[in-house]
């Protein structure tokens, strides 16, 4: 029988993909660290009999101006990865409303890396600034669902695939 894990590993880097990341790594003046700019904001999930009222972003967490562009929604079956990508020009907002998941992220400047838990017993709200690679990974047995609000309209040309997480087969004992 075989099972998916998840497993982290190396991305061979496109000589593209270096050229547009290598203006901040060769000036250290310029050099962000963009996992320092990675926002997480604890929510609140009301229930009752009839279901659950969660707050995802308002304007406050935002200082005031809440991001244009779009929302959209996600979904993700058990072990399933969505993203693997970064955008330069907007960043993204993350909550899982249901199920249990992991925001994987890495900076493919520097390869560092950050792994936050999301799920519907822990609400969250997750801001992954422009350049910055991430991929939601569905960790639980049940469907994830994750709402998102990305600052600007999609632009396919603003999609650079970058492979945070990866999945890998094995057989099991």
């Amino acid at each position: 029988m075989k099972q998916k894990i998840l497993n982290q590993k190396a991305y061979k880097e496109e000589p593209q993909e270096e050229a547009r990341l290598s203006s901040d790594r060769d000036n250290p003046e310029n050099h962000v660290n963009l996992l320092e700019k990675v926002k997480i904001i604890e929510s609140k999930r009301f229930k009752d009999e009839r279901g659950f009222l969660q707050k995802v972003l308002s304007a406050s967490q935002c200082d005031g101006d809440l991001p244009r562009g779009e929302v959209y929604v996600t979904s993700a079956i058990k072990n399933e990865i969505k993203g693997n990508h970064y955008h330069l020009k907007m960043g993204e907002w993350f909550c899982v409303v249901k199920g249990f998941g992991e925001l994987h992220l890495m900076d493919p400047r520097s390869k560092e890396n950050r792994v936050v838990a999301l799920g519907e017993n822990a609400p969250k709200t997750v801001f992954v600034p422009p350049g910055l690679a991430h991929a939601v990974i569905n960790t639980a047995d049940n469907e994830l669902i994750c709402v998102a609000w990305a600052e600007k309209e999609h632009d396919p040309d603003d999609v650079y695939p970058y492979n945070v997480a990866d999945m890998e087969f094995i057989d099991e004992p």
